[in-house]
């Protein structure tokens, strides 16, 4: 699941780039927007979102230890789950950071 979501973060636009840690992987372009983080059985996926958006797929992100830009994610357990609405907010995310 992570080399998938991985690869469709990197495909968002130029100059991502991984930098792994010890129990997540961050993803920045200037700053970091995007984190991914595995735990029993899925992979949970936090975003750098601005004010104001909204939508019932995320989730506060409190107790996960992602950088405090980080106030939202989405949990993903299959491939499917990515869809357009998820694929919009990290790239929502991306232009932003």
């Amino acid at each position: 699941m992570y080399d998938f979501v991985k690869a469709e973060i990197e495909a968002i636009g130029a100059g991502v780039e991984a930098r792994p840690c010890k129990t997540y992987i961050p993803f920045y372009k200037k700053k970091q927007f995007a984190v991914a983080k595995p735990h029993k059985g899925k992979l949970h996926v936090g975003v750098a979102l601005p004010d104001g958006v909204t939508s019932d797929r995320l989730e506060s992100s409190k107790g996960l230890g992602f950088n405090e830009r980080m106030k939202f994610k989405f949990t993903l357990e299959q491939r499917e789950e990515l869809d357009d609405e998820l694929r919009g907010l990290l790239q929502l995310a991306y232009e932003v950071n």
